[in-house]
């Protein structure tokens, strides 16, 4: 009878019952819930620190793209006021159609305005049709031979020397080259208008001194 017992009550307990799930240790009350908010709280310090990070760099962003603007505004502003005294040079001797023009022409290989527009003045007072007695064509009167020549240089295989920015763009890079070469622009111009031969008489060629003296006299 003892025996009987003593053998039901070791059935009975949970831990020694044959299938059941073992007894889970008991954990201190508030364990979970601490250990989530240090998740929690890690995961907004991390957050803060990335909108931070991200709040620094959107301001150097935002400083670097006003100076972009600003340098670019000011030569802007520069720009203007160059083209500005450059067109100032030009605009008693240059229609104002052609002013901008000139101003391109001359700008491209870096030559003064004011002598790209005395040299237009002198050759054909800025008829863009004109003619001269050699077939010289144009606002800056250049021969057939003498553009073609220049359009193999710049290999164009079509080319109008009637249309005003090429004739300009032509004879301003054709003053630039003599000059280039002689060193000195009454020699210069003496080969422009007259050829090679010119180049030894300089400034006592009539044509150079017909330039001169157009590009001397300034406006007041």
């Amino acid at each position: 009878m003892v025996i009987t017992v003593w053998l039901v009550s070791l059935v009975s307990e949970p831990g020694f019952v044959e299938g059941a799930p073992a007894a889970k240790p008991e954990v201190p009350n508030g364990f979970c819930e601490s250990r989530l908010e240090e998740r929690v709280f890690a995961y907004q310090r991390r957050q803060t620190r990335m909108e931070q990070s991200r709040s620094a760099q959107q301001r150097e962003d935002d400083r670097r793209d006003q100076a972009v603007l600003l340098e670019h505004n000011r030569l802007l502003r520069q720009e203007k006021a160059l083209r500005t005294l450059a067109t100032s040079r030009i605009e008693d001797l240059v229609p104002e159609r052609y002013q901008p023009l000139v101003l391109d022409a001359a700008g491209r290989f870096d030559m003064d305005p004011r002598m790209v527009a005395a040299v237009g003045t002198v050759e054909s007072q800025w008829y863009e049709r004109a003619v001269g007695t050699h077939g010289d064509s144009g606002l800056m009167q250049i021969l057939p031979s003498t553009g073609e020549w220049i359009a193999g240089k710049f290999g164009l295989a079509q080319y109008d020397l009637f249309d005003p920015v090429t004739n300009l763009t032509m004879g301003a890079w054709y003053l630039h080259v003599l000059h280039a070469e002689y060193g000195n622009w009454p020699q210069a111009l003496a080969v422009y208008n007259g050829g090679p031969r010119a180049a030894s008489l300089g400034a006592d060629y009539p044509y150079t001194k017909q330039v001169m003296r157009v590009f001397n006299d300034l406006a007041p």
